[in-house]
């Protein structure tokens, strides 16, 4: 009877839900500290991709190089839009041949297909949040990130490559589209493979990117003038972001739980545990009730940092 209560103990302590394994193998490890740098430095790209267009579809300061301007007393620096729309090309010179607007012509009659950029961004990512969402509830957050990535990668360098605006425009939308489902399954990857403890604080720290990202790309963008360039490094970056995910996160245990794939659970379970550098007992068995990821009150960004170096 005794060896019977012992055996019944022992399965009980070793059945356990999927977020309760998460937390025993090092609650805040090398796993979860990929996955946190890897998403906010994706966040910040996709802040770039998004709000750079806009600075460079804005016409560029340009000057005067023709009798015709001083008839018409302008002065220098694009400010008179009214009078710069009555020039020919040959009346004037930009300061900047590298702007999205001056070398497609984007401006005066045809300054609307500027707002057709956004336009097609966001149309794009409002499909892109609802079909890549479904996909990876159906197929993997994994599954959908990685190849999803690296895409936006070849996308990416498409457009810094491109050689007309409507190449451009169809380009933009695919990156909406792209970006709005990377939103989702990031989001949901990030949130199922960190522990309640640390889960709300590691979203505020990949979401804030998104805000920060609007400074530094302010910065950037002053001293990088080229956008084919500013695309170029971004595609860089994003192929960075493809590799990390692909090589060292695992496919989220909450999916294949949530789908009765328990083995497939555990697997996911164990590399989360090699990367930490922790062992994951071989009698471990994942309970079948295992609930959505919930969070707990949030830690600071200052604790985050002391566990991850200590």
């Amino acid at each position: 009877f005794t060896t019977l209560l012992y055996t019944i103990k022992f399965e009980e302590v070793m059945k356990q839900t999927v977020e309760e394994v998460i937390v025993s193998l090092g609650n805040f490890g090398n796993t979860q500290l990929i996955t946190t740098l890897v998403f906010s430095l994706y966040q910040f790209i996709a802040c770039v991709v998004a709000f750079s267009v806009s600075i460079f579809l804005k016409v560029p300061e340009w000057d005067c190089d023709s009798q015709k301007c001083s008839e018409l007393t302008i002065k220098s620096g694009g400010k008179e839009i009214s009078i710069f729309c009555q020039l020919t090309q040959q009346d004037y010179i930009w300061h900047d041949r590298t702007n999205i607007a001056s070398e497609y012509g984007v401006y005066c009659d045809n300054a609307y297909l500027a707002a057709l950029s956004i336009t097609y961004y966001f149309v794009g990512y409002a499909i892109g949040t609802t079909l890549l969402g479904v996909s990876a509830d159906k197929y993997g957050r994994k599954a959908v990130a990685v190849p999803t990535l690296a895409l936006y990668t070849l996308v990416t360098v498409l457009v810094s490559s491109s050689s007309s605006y409507n190449q451009f425009l169809i380009l933009r939308g695919i990156s909406g589209v792209l970006h709005g489902g990377l939103q989702n399954v990031t989001h949901v990857l990030q949130a199922e493979l960190i522990p309640p403890k640390y889960r709300n604080t590691c979203n505020t720290i990949k979401e804030g990117m998104f805000g920060f990202g609007l400074t530094i790309s302010a910065l950037m963008l002053y001293y990088i003038t080229s956008w084919r360039t500013v695309f170029a490094i971004l595609a860089i970056l994003l192929l960075i972001c493809t590799l990390v995910v692909g090589k060292f996160l695992p496919e989220s245990p909450f999916f294949y739980a949530g789908k009765g794939e328990m083995t497939l659970a555990l697997e996911s379970l164990k590399k989360i545990s090699n990367i930490n550098g922790v062992k994951l007992p071989s009698s471990l068995v994942i309970a079948n009730n295992t609930p959505t990821p919930t969070a707990e009150k949030m830690e600071s960004i200052s604790e985050i940092l002391y566990v991850s170096f200590k």
